[in-house]
């Protein structure tokens, strides 16, 4: 296996690529480990797609 660097935009238009012809709706996941830049990515896609961005823990109900 290879690895490219490329840079975020062209990251974006790539993703923004496979999305041709899907209509409106649009579901990206984000994983990853601790403080690898998820929350980061997410922001920028939300940016990128003036999209809104849920985080994971907006999902979990406190037990408390």
């Amino acid at each position: 296996m290879t690895s490219q660097v490329i840079s975020v935009e062209a990251l974006f238009y790539e993703i923004q690529s496979l999305f041709e012809g899907v209509g409106e709706a649009r579901l990206i996941g984000i994983d990853g480990f601790g403080a690898s830049g998820k929350s980061i990515l997410a922001a920028g896609l939300g940016t990128f797609f003036d999209a809104a961005v849920v985080h994971t823990d907006e999902f979990y109900k406190s037990s408390a």
